[in-house]
């Protein structure tokens, strides 16, 4: 069940991201068309006019960039018309990089016969950009007149009514990204490996914590540091000690040319030495033996240090 949660996860994630990244995309190309709107002329609806008092609409389809937005439509009605309401913005058709917004005007006749044109006036902005202006001709229509019309009421000014506002667009783009993000954030890390002095200081820190509180006896203290020092040698400088007798590793020290520091040598002859006793006749190492091992193998492997190491202990 939580494998398959984790598919649908992944799986609805890599959508969103799809989606997030297709949009941005088709935004930033967007950005780069040039904002070029042609003569426009506004259909009527209904095409055959209207009757004296009803509703007409006219209707604009304006194609531009998706970056770009329609903005302050002001409405010059023909002569013998009023507008009822105010415009109405909305957008759709939405492309890869371009949307058609849709301005509607309703003009209501206020007299018979055929009226004069008007026009219909926008703003289109792009961004931070000044904003440019349009006008799309309404063009003239017949009015029929009404028998029983008494009277013709006025619409009243209503508030201009728009399409999705632009914040809209962003706010939907910032939840795929911050769900993103979270997810992002909340992943598993896998652990950095360490390098083999990483380990060995690591290694020779909680041995020497062991010393110290005397969890482990003077002999087993002793061995765990040769081991530690076997270990150490082969892995860091690719010297085969960790199975060999004190007279083999000191020929393979010896031969091993600049491998080791000099000055190491000697600690190791007698390191080593040590180590054999008490491993094969069951010597008894004193405390203060393993003390000044214990710091002698410190003080190597802080030398060995390489210079591009980052300390993470």
């Amino acid at each position: 069940m939580k494998k398959a949660l984790k598919i649908l996860l992944a799986a609805a994630v890599a959508v969103v991201a799809a989606g997030v990244i297709g949009l941005a995309f088709a935004w930033i190309v967007s950005r780069r068309q040039p904002v070029s709107v042609p003569e426009l002329a506004a259909n009527i609806v209904p095409a055959s006019g209207a009757g004296l008092g009803s509703d007409v609409a006219a209707v604009v389809e304006i194609p531009l960039p998706l970056c770009c937005g329609v903005e302050n439509v002001t409405v010059t009605p023909p002569p013998g018309t009023v507008c009822a309401g105010s415009p109405l913005v909305t957008w759709h058709k939405l492309r890869f990089a371009t949307r058609n917004w849709h301005v509607k005007a309703t003009l209501r006749p206020v007299r018979p016969g055929r009226t004069a044109e008007g026009k219909l006036q926008f703003e289109v902005r792009r961004g931070g950009d000044a904003p440019r202006v349009f006008t799309a001709k309404i063009p003239a229509f017949d009015v029929r007149e009404t028998a029983g019309a008494e009277k013709l009421e006025l619409a009243s000014e209503v508030a201009v009514r728009k399409g999705f506002p632009r914040w809209t667009l962003w706010f939907l783009l910032l939840i795929p990204a911050a769900l993103l993000l979270y997810l992002y954030l909340a992943r598993p890390r896998k652990p950095r490996e360490l390098t083999e002095w990483e380990r060995a200081v690591r290694e020779l820190a909680d041995l020497r914590r062991k010393i110290d509180s005397g969890q482990l006896p003077p002999d087993r203290a002793f061995i765990d540091l040769v081991e530690l020092m076997r270990r150490y040698l082969e892995r860091r400088f690719g010297l085969p000690v960790t199975r060999r007798t004190a007279q083999e590793f000191i020929e393979i020290m010896d031969s091993c040319g600049d491998s080791l520091p000099p000055d190491s040598r000697p600690f190791f002859r007698e390191f080593i030495e040590e180590a054999d006793l008490v491993k094969f006749a069951r010597a008894v190492p004193e405390k203060t033996l393993v003390d000044r091992t214990a710091a002698g193998a410190e003080r190597f492997i802080g030398h060995t240090r390489p210079e591009s190491e980052v300390k993470n202990v």
